[in-house]
């Protein structure tokens, strides 16, 4: 098990140099009570930021990888 910020592509490009994964869970989120369709565009920028950043550095840095998954 490792954890960085998956956030900051450099980060996650150093931890995956140091490891061997062979499945990626990536359950990274900030919680934020509130209805998509009643949140300001800034909030839904902090609440999926992290998700949908971490996803794409997670899928492109990893996309070369013999994975058995990879669960967002």
């Amino acid at each position: 098990v490792a954890a960085c910020d998956v956030a900051d592509r450099a980060a996650l490009a150093g931890l995956l140099d140091s490891v061997e994964l062979s499945a990626v869970f990536h359950t990274a989120g900030v919680l934020d009570a509130g209805v998509v369709d009643g949140l300001r565009v800034e909030r839904f920028a902090t609440v999926a930021r992290p998700k949908v950043d971490a996803a794409l550095n997670l899928h492109e840095l990893t996309a070369g990888m013999d994975l058995s998954a990879f669960v967002l």
